[in-house]
């Protein structure tokens, strides 16, 4: 923007004493602060829990019913005559019968599910939080000085996020959901041969549904029609001779609000029998159990494979042995069958098995009681399987689709036919075997516990598509193979402190840490150039991209440097300002072959917590931290480029002025590199790389809570039996070195709608 331009945004918006305010006025030059006309501060829900418990020996109940309603936090107009104010209420039911007909015989029925209905704006709070973020304050106005609405795009790309929210339209969805289940139990212990055994059969039958009401519209858009100075400044043109603005059309839409609708339903039935065994001889407890199950479930689909039922069968078996409550064995069997594979590959068999040793019940233990009251070791080894593949089903089977055919001569001309779409692939379950060695401690007489995990699993025959296949054998999409390999190791430790600090003072004191490292052993990739290119050995998150080694602060280094991504000599694209890369094989060039492992990725290696409950007397407060570490994130996307896009969609973030200049060319601790503008700029500083890679480990106060809860002297003198009132907050405070935006959201240019931070007022009763 130009000086002049600049200075005519400050008069229009009193920054500057106004010599012209009908030249120089915010419809002109705008500056709209789209964050705050979309979004209000604050929002609020309530929720209201009531819950009935009673009955006679041979039968009980339990009904549930709860309350939600939440308002958003958007902002809305009066213009239009349909509500499409952010509005969402749900109802939660349980409902629980459990009979006892005869003395060895018990039923037990179950229903839970909810209702729900949410109005909303056409456009979705994320895309509409997206849009205030990308778009330049300085762009648009708000509306039109005859209230039509803004646009420069003429495809309508570059929307107005307030018209998005305001002139839309609205949506109205419904959700309802039923589970429902009946389980019946026998005791077979007849006779003195059966004691311990039972037989139980449980059917299970959920129902979804969903409705969507949508009632949308897209006006049109205009832009003011005058013409601009060589500054940027608007020319009288702007006006009619009446003085009017003059208007361009830039976008066609309609007016009317267009109908559409949207319906989906799913349904299972889940069906299962077994029969338990669990009996005491003397110092000797020994269990069993022998389950089939099976389960049927159904979905609305737009397509026939979709439609078909999804089906799932297996057996299970467990034996469990102990003696003296101090040495413990386990052993399980699985047999689990999926319509994913041939009927030769159908089935899989999971074995797994557990060994525990109680040493604190061991008689030469007493004289350690008092200082380490448990004490106790356990081992657990076994397969688990998978048949899931996303987007994929009947594996083992061809699928055909319309193709291209086949060209001869003229291009224009092709002859259209069937061909493979997916090919069918002889696969079957992907398998982990999990091993785990934990140790169950607790000291000063159960006041101090500690649980350590020590964990590793291999997993193999994962399902992947092949990569060792060239692109020019013609294949329409490359088969899947069980190919995959990978390993996972870590630990978990979880603390917890309880002492009474006094007569009516008690403290808890609680913590957790768990760290899991992951490495490719199998990926199928073909042979690598250079060892740095190779996968395997690095993490399934991991991050690639090239080397920042800083930015270039002279000609002469430029020109010494390698040539980056492109370039037909060194300085051709790169600037002083500009990020330099590390040419790691040499060869004079930056690409693709000096792109290696640059990060760990947004899954962390590390999470964390720990939190203390104090009571003193009757009052109580209750802090939970939670936490990650080794994470990173490599920023990039509209609002973290500033100026590359010349149509207007990238912002600024307010560390924009940490960033290189040629004032001072030699300094490289700056967060952006030398700022473009519009299409033409410099795309290699936008590369993925450690430049832009950023930790984003957090430390956060996730919960504090603050109760009172009344004294029995005050609570005998009404009809309630018992009360507390509390005040809570959530995600009420964030550490991170990492300060643009919260480090747990999933975005690379922080444009994604953010956690919100609650503050709630509860009262619990019972009588």
């Amino acid at each position: 923007y130009s000086p002049q331009y600049i200075e005519a945004t400050k008069k229009a918006h009193g920054l500057l004493p106004n010599d012209n305010p009908l030249m120089f006025n915010s419809y002109l030059y705008p500056n709209v602060d789209w964050m705050n006309e979309l979004f209000n501060d604050w929002g609020h829900n309530r929720r209201v829990n009531v819950s009935v418990r009673g009955g006679v020996p041979n039968a009980t109940y339990y009904v549930s019913l709860s309350y939600y309603n939440e308002k958003g936090l958007t902002r809305t107009a009066e213009m239009e005559n349909y509500d499409a104010n952010i509005r969402y209420d749900r109802y939660n039911y349980t409902a629980n019968l459990n009979l006892k007909p005869t003395e060895t015989t018990t039923i037990d029925l179950g229903f839970n599910g909810f209702l729900s209905m949410g109005n909303y704006p056409q456009q979705s709070t994320g895309d509409l939080f997206a849009s205030a973020m990308e778009i330049n304050p300085v762009y648009l106005p708000l509306m039109m000085p005859d209230g039509s609405i803004p646009g420069i795009s003429t495809n309508g790309d570059l929307r107005n996020p307030y018209a998005d929210l305001t002139r839309r339209g609205y949506k109205n969805e419904a959700r309802n959901q039923l589970n429902s289940n009946i389980r019946l139990t026998q005791d077979l212990g007849f006779w003195k041969w059966s004691k311990g055994f039972t037989a139980s059969a449980m059917l299970a039958f959920d129902v979804h549904n969903s409705r969507d009401l949508r009632y949308n519209k897209r006006e049109d858009t205009y832009n003011f029609a005058g013409t601009k100075d060589e500054n940027g400044l608007w020319n009288d043109d702007v006006f009619d001779a009446d003085g009017n603005y003059r208007y361009a059309l830039t976008y066609t839409g309609h007016k009317d609000l267009a109908f559409e609708q949207g319906a989906s339903d799913s349904r299972s039935t889940y069906f299962e029998a077994s029969l338990n065994y669990d009996r005491s001889f003397g110092l000797h407890r020994v269990g069993g159990l022998l389950l089939y199950n099976q389960k049927i479930y159904r979905s609305s689909a737009g397509d026939l494979i979709g439609s078909l039922p999804y089906k799932q069968q297996g057996l299970a078996a467990r034996a469990t042995y102990s003696w003296n409550d101090r040495y413990f064995f386990e052993a399980n069997l699985g047999y689990n069958g999926s319509e994913n594979f041939s009927p030769e590959k159908r089935f899989g068999f999971f074995p797994a098995f557990g060994l525990g040793w109680a040493i604190s019940n061991e008689s030469w233990w007493e004289s350690l009681q008092e200082t380490v009251s448990y004490f106790k070791v356990r081992y657990t080894d076994g397969l688990v399987g998978t048949d899931a593949v996303t987007g994929r089903r009947f594996m083992y089977l061809d699928q055909m689709a319309s193709v291209d055919g086949y060209r001869f001569g003229d291009q224009n001309n092709g002859v259209g036919g069937w061909g493979f779409s997916k090919y069918g692939a002889n696969v079957g379950w992907s398998t982990s075997r999990k091993q785990d060695l934990g140790v169950d401690l607790k000291f000063f007489k159960d006041n101090l516990s500690l649980t350590l995990d020590i964990f590793k699993e291999h997993r193999k025959d994962i399902f992947i598509t092949r990569r060792v296949i060239p692109d020019y054998s013609g294949f329409a999409e490359m088969p899947y193979a069980n190919l995959g390999v990978v390993d996972n190791k870590g630990f978990e430790a979880t603390l917890e402190y309880t002492q009474q600090l006094g007569k009516k003072c008690f403290l808890t004191v609680r913590g957790n840490f768990s760290w899991n490292e992951d490495e490719i052993v199998e990926n199928d990739d073909p042979r690598v150039q250079y060892p740095w290119m190779e996968k395997r050995g690095t993490n399934v998150n991991g991050r690639w991209g090239w080397i920042a080694e800083g930015l270039f602060t002279s000609e002469e280094e430029i020109m010494d440097h390698a040539k980056q991504f492109g370039e037909g000599y060194p300085g051709q694209i790169s600037k002083v300002g500009d990020i330099k890369y590390k040419d790691l094989n040499g060869d004079g060039v930056i690409d693709d072959y000096d792109k290696c492992l640059i990060g760990q990725g947004d899954v962390p290696k590390i999470y964390y917590g720990f939190g203390a409950d104090l009571q003193v007397g009757d009052f109580s407060i209750g802090a939970l931290f939670a936490g990650n570490a080794q994470a990173d994130r490599c920023l990039g996307g509209n609002a973290l480029y500033p100026f590359n896009d010349g149509s207007g969609i990238t912002n600024l973030y307010a560390n924009i002025t940490d960033r290189w200049s040629a004032d001072n060319p030699t300094n490289e601790d700056v967060f952006y590199p030398r700022l473009h503008h519009g299409n033409n700029a410099n795309q290699n500083n936008m590369k993925t790389s450690t430049w832009w890679q950023k930790d984003v480990s957090f430390l956060r106060l996730k919960q504090l809570t603050v109760a009172y809860q009344f004294p029995k002297k005050l609570i005998n003198r009404t009809f309630l039996k018992s009360a507390r009132i509390y005040v809570m907050g959530t995600n009420l405070l964030t550490f991170s070195k990492f300060k643009l935006w919260d480090p747990e959201l999933n975005t690379n240019n922080g444009t994604a709608y953010p956690n919100v931070r609650t503050y709630s007022m509860g009262v619990n009763v019972s009588f």
